[in-house]
């Protein structure tokens, strides 16, 4: 053999051990989970500090001004960290409008119900959406078309759909526990536990089988929400401590 197939073949060889690595590791795709579930768990703690020093006012304004430099600052990064930008961006924009706005506990008017249905629509027929649910949606409806990998910029459909997540799983929630019709220990909460809890493996398993960083980013995020329902659930009925 050449120098040149010698360096061809090593780098073949090379190539292909990577790629063997990317199939079976399972460390780097359950990172994104854990830096996800644990930024979403201190959340919980700061924003309790922030509502025992009365202080909703201020980081409202504090929350956005994170999230909209977040999202600049996501422009021209790599698709990992447009991705993660954006996810981190939704977390803020939460904190700003659901948890200092208190447009979670708005579970009672009809019209922000009425909103929440109308992001549902348009998240799930929009063109270019990397959510597996909305994916499976489309292609029901088939209207589903491969996303174009250039330009990427994912940090806006990731904050939105973070924050949409949220609010919808949030609003849930209230209603399954203060609604008069339901409760703490109704069918309702029994069923949202249910639907978490049995649904946790199997996106864990989906996010361990995704090798595309971007990718993994975007579905690390849903499966947090989803497993931290679950969780939220046990920390009402007083099986887990509150945080």
């Amino acid at each position: 053999l050449t120098v040149e197939e010698k360096m061809i073949s090593y780098m073949n060889t090379a190539e292909k051990s990577f790629s063997t690595y990317q199939k079976t590791a399972l460390i780097p795709e359950t990172y994104r989970y854990l830096i996800v579930l644990t930024n979403f768990a201190f959340s919980h703690i700061w924003m309790g500090a922030v509502n025992k020093a009365n202080l909703q006012n201020i980081f409202y304004w504090i929350f956005i001004t994170l999230g909209i430099i977040l999202l600049i600052a996501s422009r021209r990064r790599s698709s990992s960290w447009d991705a993660a930008f954006g996810g981190l961006a939704g977390l803020f924009f939460w904190a700003a409008f659901g948890e200092c706005g208190k447009a979670g506990e708005l579970y009672k008017t009809p019209a922000v119900w009425g909103s929440v249905i109308v992001l549902t629509i348009f998240l799930m027929l929009r063109q270019g959406s990397r959510c597996d649910f909305h994916i499976f949606i489309q292609k029901i409806l088939r209207i589903y078309r491969v996303p174009e990998d250039e330009p990427h910029w994912y940090a806006l459909g990731t904050a939105l759909v973070f924050y949409w997540t949220v609010w919808l799983g949030h609003m849930t929630e209230l209603t399954a526990y203060y609604d008069p019709r339901f409760g703490v220990h109704s069918w309702l909460t029994w069923a949202i536990f249910i639907a978490s809890a049995g649904a946790t493996p199997g996106i864990f398993y989906r996010l361990w089988k995704t090798h595309n960083w971007a990718q993994a980013w975007g579905r690390a995020i849903p499966s947090v929400l989803i497993s931290w329902m679950a969780i939220e659930i046990l920390m009402k009925w007083g099986i887990f401590p509150k945080l």
